[in-house]
């Protein structure tokens, strides 16, 4: 079925279903307040030429929308890892980052910033979540899963939901946000775009490590 523009009127609830299924969730890091957004234009489509006194009774509609559609808002998930980041910061173990993972509807994860508690680097809240999921499921395939994060992801953490095939995000403060308390996940950004030089790095002994990889193949050891 053609999903049309939020201009078109709706006439049938199944179709609307659709619409409201395809326009509300993307593959991509999505900040939960565009769901807020995205249910606004939803209800002038639905209800065009309404002033906005009718949203909060179209969104009662839409809420059975969302409920048909298995649509579970994002706003509950991210309380969750707001809770998560509280519970660090009082208990000093990082910063204010906090994170869960949900598959079918259930949080599989969950994480906190534990950098100075574990005096590990790596332990930031998608890590941790990242971590406590793949323990919880027995997998380190987290294909289907979504993550709700307190925080934009940095470049590290970002990898590792790659690695961990997470393809839903949903994030809180933006990497500005983060900068502005002095965390230095923008920084970051900027050296993997080329435009400030943290690190250097160089080739050595590329031959022998070519040949690591070959008998590596030879193994037929499973990809991930």
């Amino acid at each position: 079925m053609t999903i049309p523009a939020t201009s078109a009127k709706f006439t049938n609830y199944d179709y609307f279903k659709t619409f409201a299924a395809n326009r509300l969730y993307r593959p991509y890091f999505y900040p939960a307040q565009q769901i807020c957004k995205r249910l606004f234009h939803a209800h002038n489509a639905l209800y065009p030429g309404r002033n906005r006194h009718s949203l909060g009774c179209s969104l009662l509609c839409l809420q059975n929308i969302a409920i048909d559609c298995d649509i579970i808002m994002p706003m509950d998930y991210m309380d969750e890892a707001i809770k998560e980041a509280y519970e660090g910061i009082k208990s000093g173990h990082g910063g204010p980052f906090g994170c869960v993972i949900v598959k079918d509807g259930k949080i599989v994860g969950r994480g906190h910033n534990s950098v100075l508690l574990k005096n590990d680097p790596t332990c930031h809240g998608e890590m941790e979540a990242i971590r406590n999921a793949c323990k919880n499921l027995g997998t380190h395939n987290l294909y289907g899963c979504e993550l709700y994060t307190t925080a934009e992801p940095c470049p590290m953490c970002l990898g590792g939901i790659l690695w961990a095939n997470i393809r839903k995000v949903f994030y809180g403060c933006k990497v500005s946000d983060t900068d502005k308390i002095n965390f230095r996940d923008d920084e970051f950004y900027k050296c993997f775009e080329g435009k400030s030089n943290l690190y250097s790095a160089q080739e050595c002994k590329r031959e022998e490590c070519l040949r690591l990889f070959e008998d590596y193949v030879k193994t037929g050891a499973k990809r991930y």
